[in-house]
């Protein structure tokens, strides 16, 4: 007999065993990945709307402005 014990999930509340080298029973993998790339999805579309703003404020020159209107609020803020 060995003494080797089977090594258990990490995640909380799931005592599945680790079939693989690792941490995680297969189905937390799962889930894990689908979290992630619905994550990843989400981040890409924000990144993509930020982009597309930052670039129409670029072309119509508003961000010209902005260092001014930044200095004479920190000098506003720092005269009080």
């Amino acid at each position: 007999m060995t003494d080797e014990r089977i090594p258990k999930c990490k995640t909380e509340n799931c005592d599945n065993p680790v079939l693989d080298d690792g941490k995680y029973c297969n189905l937390c993998k799962q889930q894990r990945k689908e979290n992630r790339n619905k994550n990843l999805g989400i981040g890409g579309t924000v990144l993509a709307a930020v982009g597309a703003v930052g670039t129409a404020l670029y072309k119509t020159g508003v961000l010209k402005y902005i260092p001014t209107y930044a200095a004479k609020a920190v000098k506003f803020v720092l005269k009080k």
